[in-house]
């Protein structure tokens, strides 16, 4: 492999590890340094890293260098950086909100449903818009070199972009179609399991915050012991919410939930978690059902105490 293709891969993997460096950089000045312009001015540098592998990608191809697998590549590569970087962005900065700068916790995509299947075609739709881009610029460097012979072998990329889109909606939209009740049956086990035992640790470490990042906007919480607390059984809204449980919170000095077992109605929608409740050395059964929009999100949410202790 000539030395100038090596230095092509080499700069392509570079261009990568500098956009997760650069934007780890800009995200670190938004939360811990609180320099939100440096922040924003290092965000908006990103694109000059496509920018940069493009111009030496054309002046290589310009200098009499014959075009290449890897001059396809970072063709691709650009394509694929703009039509997924803004992605990409949102999914490192939920991350880094969460963890750094006590954040919501990060909200996952769509697993089950139509909306998982909405969730793929929007990023099949992602994938079209790379390959165009490639094409394009494929395109554009045959006709910035003018050597005919000499980019010939570019031309294989616009097979490779149009077999990137059909692999894509294969793997992709086709797949999340065809076991759509397969994911929805799922989720009365793993999936299930998982939210219940995330829903626990949230509540053990008092996250109000973690827990309340899959509720949605205007969730309705029922409760009896909220009649205690706010003079209502029935709360409306997040905000709302957010408000009974720190203030419930503040009146609790030991707390620790322990999942038995958890149901899920995938006709419904509707998830119960049946559970130990540990609060201040006093210890019942208790049973709080959810349930989900389309999205994954909680809409509505019921809590039925149990009568007797657990001993």
């Amino acid at each position: 492999m000539p030395d100038h293709n090596i230095l092509l891969y080499i700069l392509i993997v570079g261009c990568e590890a500098a956009f997760w460096l650069v934007l780890a950089l800009a995200l670190a000045a938004r939360y811990l340094l609180k320099r939100e312009r440096l922040s924003r001015g290092l965000l908006y540098s990103l694109p000059i890293i496509d920018l940069l592998l493009l111009v030496f990608t054309a002046v290589d191809l310009k200098s009499g260098t014959p075009g290449t697998h890897a001059h396809g590549l970072a063709t691709a590569y650009v394509g694929f950086t703009v039509a997924f970087g803004g992605i990409a962005v949102r999914w490192a900065d939920q991350r880094f909100a969460h963890y750094f700068a006590g954040g919501p916790a990060p909200v996952k995509p769509p697993a089950i449903g139509w909306a998982a299947v909405r969730y793929e075609f929007a990023l099949w739709g992602r994938c079209i818009v790379a390959a165009i881009i490639t094409v394009a610029l494929i395109a554009a460097l045959i006709a910035f070199v003018g050597n005919p012979a000499a980019t010939e072998p570019l031309k294989e990329w616009y097979r490779f972009a149009s077999g990137f889109v059909i692999l894509w909606f294969v793997f992709g939209p086709a797949w999340s179609m065809v076991f759509f009740n397969r994911g929805s049956n799922a989720m009365a086990s793993d999936k299930a399991r998982a939210f219940a035992d995330e829903w626990a640790v949230a509540w053990n470490a008092r996250d109000i915050e973690r827990v309340l990042a899959h509720f949605s906007d205007d969730i309705r919480f029922t409760s009896p012991t909220a009649q205690a607390v706010v003079g209502t059984p029935v709360v409306q809204g997040k905000a709302a919410l957010r408000a009974y449980w720190t203030q419930a919170m503040s009146r609790i000095g030991s707390l620790r939930f322990t999942r038995q077992r958890v149901v899920w109605d995938a006709d419904a929608r509707e998830l119960a978690i049946i559970y130990s409740s540990d609060i201040d050395g006093r210890t019942r059964s208790v049973s709080e059902n959810l349930v989900f929009d389309e999205n994954g999100v909680v809409v509505s949410t019921e809590v039925f105490h149990g009568v007797t202790e657990v001993q």
